[in-house]
C-alpha cells in the first residue's frame, strides 16, 4: 500500500509547524466572517446598508449601460437612473 501515500498527504503524521499554521488559517478564516447583528437595530443598519451597496451597484451598472446602448435604450436606461438616484438618497437620508 504504499504506492498510494502520494494520493493521501494528509495520512502522514503532522509536525508541530504545520499544525501551528493550520490553525493560524482557520482562525483567520473565521475572523473574517461577521458577526450576527445582536439587536433590532443592528439587523436593519445592516439591512439599509446591505441596500445601499446593491443599489449602488446597480447604478453604476445602469450609467455603463447607459453610454453603451443606442439612442432608444439610453432614454430608458436613464430613467431608471433617476429612479435609483431617488432611491440612493432617500437610504442615505435614513442612514443620517
Amino acid at each position: 500500500m504504499k504506492f498510494l501515500k502520494h494520493l493521501f498527504p494528509r495520512s502522514q503524521k503532522k509536525t508541530h509547524s504545520d499544525a501551528s499554521t493550520s490553525t493560524v488559517i482557520i482562525n483567520r478564516a473565521h475572523s473574517s466572517v461577521a458577526a450576527p447583528p445582536k439587536s433590532f437595530g443592528e439587523k436593519r443598519a445592516y439591512q439599509m446598508n446591505n441596500a445601499l451597496q446593491k443599489a449602488m451597484k446597480q447604478r453604476k451598472a445602469l450609467v455603463k449601460k447607459q453610454f453603451i446602448s443606442p439612442d432608444p435604450l439610453s432614454t430608458v436606461f436613464k430613467q431608471k437612473g433617476h429612479r435609483l438616484d431617488a432611491r440612493i438618497r432617500g437610504l442615505q437620508d435614513q442612514k443620517k
